[in-house]
């Protein structure tokens, strides 16, 4: 019996962000991987099934922002958010298709997650899809004279670690 607590960490965005990687250049590109994505399988395609070539870029962005709908509630503990059209795995392998298809250097989307809980979540957008990205994806990191002089006596090792305390 017991608690168990799995620290996460990582850049969070919302749709209102990732969806600007649309323009009216790639739109074309975009739309062929929306149809290539959804036509795998039923559920999904329902969705975009209306999806015309001649669709405006922006129509295209407030689609694919509804796309990301979430309903339930937040609360404080164990709110009940979920996506409302689309599994955040789904929404994620998209989304990574969608980058592809871009031609942006938009990194690898790590995750794709509601967050709701006020109390576990504090620093999270809560209540909406977040796209969760590696920081190690984003930030070159180097070491200062300091971290080189260290690293040295470590054996040319630094274990950079993360950590949750808990109190009872």
């Amino acid at each position: 019996m017991g608690t168990d607590y799995m620290p996460g960490e990582g850049i969070v965005t919302g749709i209102e962000n990732i969806v600007d990687i649309i323009s009216d250049d790639n739109k074309e590109a975009i739309i062929k991987a929306i149809r290539e994505w959804h036509g795998t399988d039923e559920e999904r395609s329902e969705f975009f099934k209306d999806l015309a070539d001649d669709i405006t870029t922006d129509d295209l962005k407030a689609k694919l922002i509804a796309h990301c709908e979430v309903s339930g509630e937040a609360a404080r503990y164990e709110g009940s958010c979920h996506l409302t059209h689309v599994d955040s795995d789904d929404l994620c392998e998209l989304w990574n298709a969608l980058s592809e298809a871009s031609g942006t250097d938009l990194p690898y989307i790590e995750e794709v997650r509601v967050f709701d809980s006020y109390r576990k979540h504090a620093d999270c957008p809560i209540g909406e899809a977040s796209f969760i990205f590696s920081e190690g994806d984003l930030y070159e990191r180097t070491l200062n004279s300091g971290g080189e002089f260290l690293s040295e006596l470590c054996g040319g090792y630094l274990n950079e670690v993360t950590w949750t305390d808990v109190s009872y």
